[in-house]
């Protein structure tokens, strides 16, 4: 009887190798076949080996929280939704190699950084925030590819040029997944040692799951939904807060106490009187009744509070729940108005580059759900267009 076959075939292979049929060696974040070629290296399928083990939990004294759980949450909602999110260009064909060199590609980088990336976070303590996290990216690599990505993704969005924006997507695209990878890694070895710089690292990762698919880079416009995108983004808002939850004592006596636990009252930004906030709570009256009209109730509530308490409106995603993030992903027409107008907040409120790239892009596509759907819904849909200037 003749002995069975061993199965030789690449699983996990890169896209580049699995769309040139050739055996990948599965090595992250750059394999040898596209390290020989000077491809860009990107991995749609991430392997078990490439996964962090669920059972390397090494915690050195932790604060406190219930650990087994939140590694978990960690591990998985940043992990899988950074993942959930990517949008890979041009599918089917083989990404460019970079029209420079690596080196001259991350030197502009880092100065993007320095210039205008790092104002992410918050544009009152962008020097704070540009010096530290850039001391970190020098002593983490998982934390520089998280920097690179995002100053790609910076770089992308403020470009008019399509093949421009095509190839800093990219770019972006190879270094949060070699960001992605190197965090899963040592996620299992959270510390005072390095808990400043896995929290920096899965912010910036989070901003790049958000924004990235909203550049729209695929051109069969074969591009997730908004609502998938957003979904996504609160899977790994899920993630950060349960790093923060684990590490909170450290961070507090660390340099991230400024940038997490200290706020300041910015005057300049609108008040949230602003904010036609009765008319959502009428049209939900109107529209919506049991079960979900409470949970409608509850989600701009809780918006309100958030932009009350001038904190940032993008852990507003977790906060709602997963069943009002079903009633999104189905695209319920309120859920969709509560989005539109959360939206409207990111644009406003903090004044953050990506912030308002993606409150305008979130508004822009949701609303041309709703501006169809007859009344009550394009009234209020207009509204949102016009705030963050767009044409009604």
């Amino acid at each position: 009887m003749a002995k069975k076959r061993l199965h030789t075939k690449s699983r996990f292979g890169c896209d580049q190798c699995r769309q040139r049929r050739v055996k990948c060696d599965e090595k992250a974040p750059i394999c040898s076949m596209c390290k020989q070629k000077g491809h860009v290296c990107i991995f749609s399928r991430i392997g078990p080996r490439m996964r962090p083990r669920e059972d390397c939990i090494h915690f050195p004294r932790p604060p406190h929280g219930n650990i087994c759980q939140l590694t978990a949450d960690v591990s998985s909602s940043v992990f899988q939704g950074s993942q959930s999110a990517r949008n890979y260009p041009t599918p089917g064909s083989t990404p460019p190699q970079l029209a420079i060199s690596t080196r001259s590609r991350e030197l502009e980088l880092m100065h993007r950084w320095g210039a205008r990336t790092s104002v992410c976070f918050s544009t009152k303590r962008n020097l704070h925030v540009r010096d530290l996290v850039a001391r970190k990216a020098l002593q983490h690599d998982y934390a520089l590819n998280a920097l690179f990505a995002l100053a790609s993704i910076d770089i992308a969005c403020s470009s008019e040029d399509v093949t421009r924006r095509l190839d800093y997507g990219r770019s972006a695209l190879q270094y949060q997944n070699r960001a992605l990878i190197g965090l899963s890694n040592v996620l299992c070895d959270l510390s005072p040692a390095n808990c400043d710089a896995i929290t920096i690292s899965s912010i910036l990762i989070m901003v790049c799951t958000m924004v990235q698919p909203l550049l729209r880079l695929n051109q069969d416009n074969n591009n997730p939904e908004v609502s998938d995108i957003v979904l996504s983004a609160a899977v790994c808002v899920k993630g950060i807060s349960a790093i923060i939850d684990i590490s909170d004592q450290w961070l507090r006596n660390g340099p991230m106490h400024f940038l997490l636990y200290q706020r300041e009252r910015d005057l300049s930004v609108p008040s949230w009187t602003t904010f036609p906030i009765e008319r959502l709570h009428s049209i939900n009256r109107d529209e919506c009744s049991g079960e979900v009209h409470g949970l409608f109730e509850d989600a701009i509530c809780q918006l309100k509070q958030y932009i009350d308490l001038d904190v940032s409106v993008v852990p507003w995603l977790m906060t709602v729940g997963q069943p009002f993030r079903n009633e999104l992903q189905q695209e319920n027409s309120m859920s969709l108005l509560i989005l539109m107008h959360w939206g409207v907040a990111l644009e406003t409120f903090n004044n953050t580059w990506w912030e308002s790239f993606a409150g305008r892009r979130i508004v822009e596509e949701s609303s041309t759900k709703l501006l169809s759907r007859g009344n009550p819904w394009p009234l209020p849909t207009t509204w949102c267009r016009q705030y963050v200037g767009l044409q009604g």
